[in-house]
């Protein structure tokens, strides 16, 4: 009874701790990967969908970590007992070993097919369940138009067609398990009727008495429950191959944009300049052919042109999300690919056309571009939220700054608010270069025409450069320079009143069509 209770404290201690390790593999491997995963250029994340990419990091992880630590201790155990009960078998007679050599090539090759089956089982495994996570995130995330659009049995289908899919490649690896794990066991008993058959005959020879007879079979039969092991886990090792495929796939990608390296500048003091920027997107016909205009220091310039010519690409490409395909961006006699890429992100004040505000309180989205958040202090981001006009809906909620807005309370703030808070964030740090994507967008005439006032109060003080996106008229009549997009080209360069004195330019078209609206239609 003692020696019993002993054996489960040790029995539990061995698993305890194959369940740390494993626990352990399964976090370092998640840790590096989405480490890998962060340095990674916008290419990478236009290609991937981020359901693919979160099942990856989790299941991917899970099955990896437990291939080479539980399983692993399992395989070593089964390895002792085949090689430990093969060695005994010699001892007790090498006559009666050979029936078994004949079986041992079969073992093997058997081992091999199936080791490729399995992981091409696993590749297929691992893709329909991200496939499933996909639809799952994509459709829960974005809830509101699924119920508007009354979708939702729609979505229930693709679904089940996805989660039909993950049964299907399920099904067709139990058969083949099943094969495997029978032809193990037939293989091995085959083995064992030979060496029975082969055995009587040596004893009527008087070449091998009873005992070593029933010895060999005794070890004979530990060999095969060590092979039967042994086949299971090779089985889950090959899991953990397929998996670590797709794993290594990811931490494999060469970001094109580095994080860090090159020159740092200090301040934006000098034009910005495009000079014969051509760009595309990955599968995508060229969204520029030949743009060249320049950025004044200081100066507010205005990015306007019609539906997908390209505005809000101009910004992502001053941020250096993606490199032109052809021509240079320069940053005074500077090429911007030879700037540091995130101490160049740090000098602009970035608010885009949809703002993200990430599940945390108000305070720490106002924060989060800061380099080091801790060291921002309460009057910084009082003024920054005076700035953008925020502060006194900030101010009417119970817990303030406090309160909690992102993924669980992103419905409480309307969409003006959201987009005050992104002014917020992008003001905190005092920007050298400000790019406001149609950041006035979402607010109404009232709170647009104040934090337009505070900007521009900001910039009397600040000797900014600020770029603005956007066709408005409430946010291009004030720029110093307007610049039209059109055809993969600019189009027009100069003020309002310069561009608004050619009667049939495209800035003059877009100025009549938003002033006529919707009478258009009737």
């Amino acid at each position: 009874m003692y020696l019993q209770k002993e054996d489960g404290k040790l029995a539990f201690y061995i698993n305890e701790d194959d369940a740390l390790d494993c626990q352990l593999i399964i976090n370092d491997l998640r840790t590096k990967v989405f480490g890998k995963l962060l340095q990674n250029d916008m290419t990478f994340f236009d290609k991937n969908r981020v359901g693919e990419i979160v099942s990856r990091l989790s299941s991917d992880a899970l099955v990896v970590g437990q291939a080479v630590s539980t399983n692993l201790s399992d395989g070593l155990r089964s390895l002792v007992t085949i090689f430990g009960s093969a060695g005994l078998m010699v001892y007790t007679s090498p006559a009666l070993c050979a029936p078994v050599t004949v079986v041992i090539p079969i073992i093997v090759g058997t081992f091999y097919v199936f080791g490729k089956i399995q992981r091409k089982f696993t590749v297929q495994m691992q893709e329909a369940v991200a496939g499933a996570n996909n639809v799952a995130t994509e459709r829960l995330s974005n809830m509101k138009t699924v119920r508007i659009l009354v979708a939702e049995k729609r979505e229930l289908e693709a679904y089940k067609e996805k989660i039909h899919a993950i049964w299907e490649i399920c099904r067709k690896e139990g058969v083949f398990k099943g094969i495997m794990f029978g032809s193990f066991q037939l293989t091995g008993y085959l083995a064992i009727t030979s060496v029975l058959f082969y055995g009587t005959t040596l004893i009527s020879r008087g070449l091998l008495t009873y005992g070593e007879l029933s010895s060999f079979c005794l070890y004979s039969a530990l060999c095969v429950g060590g092979l039967s092991s042994l086949s299971m886990f090779y089985n889950e090792l090959m899991k953990g191959l397929g998996a670590s495929q797709r794993l290594f796939q990811l931490a494999a990608e060469k970001p094109t944009i580095p994080l860090h390296g090159g020159i740092k500048l200090s301040d934006v003091a000098r034009d910005i300049r495009f000079e014969g920027v051509a760009f595309n997107y990955v599968g995508r016909d060229a969204m520029f052919n030949d743009v060249s205009f320049k950025i004044p220091a200081g100066k507010i310039t205005a990015i306007v042109g019609p539906s997908g010519s390209g505005k809000s690409t101009v910004a992502q490409l001053l941020l250096r999300l993606y490199n032109p395909t052809q021509g240079r961006i320069l940053v005074g006699d500077h090429d911007l690919r030879e700037l540091d890429p995130s101490h160049w992100r740090r000098m602009i004040g970035t608010v885009p056309q949809e703002p993200v505000l990430f599940s945390a309180s108000i305070w720490d989205n106002i924060v989060y571009g800061a380099e080091d958040p801790k060291a921002i202090t309460k009057e910084q981001v009082l003024r920054a939220a005076e700035q953008s006009n925020s502060l006194e809906f900030i101010n009417s909620f119970p817990e303030g700054f406090d309160t909690l807005v992102g993924e669980s309370g992103h419905s409480m703030l309307s969409g003006g608010q959201k987009q005050r808070i992104a002014i917020a964030r992008a003001l905190i740090t005092d920007p050298k270069l400000l790019i406001m994507d149609e950041a006035t967008s979402a607010l109404d005439a009232t709170s647009e025409y104040l934090v337009r006032k505070a900007l521009n109060a900001l910039l009397e003080h600040n000797n900014k450069t600020v770029v603005i996106i956007a066709h408005r008229l409430s946010t291009i009549k004030h720029a110093d320079q307007i610049v039209v997009l059109d055809k993969g080209c600019v189009a027009e360069l100069g003020n309002y009143d310069e561009l608004m004195s050619i009667p049939d330019g495209v800035f003059h078209k877009l100025v009549e069509k938003q002033a006529i609206g919707w009478q258009d239609n009737f």
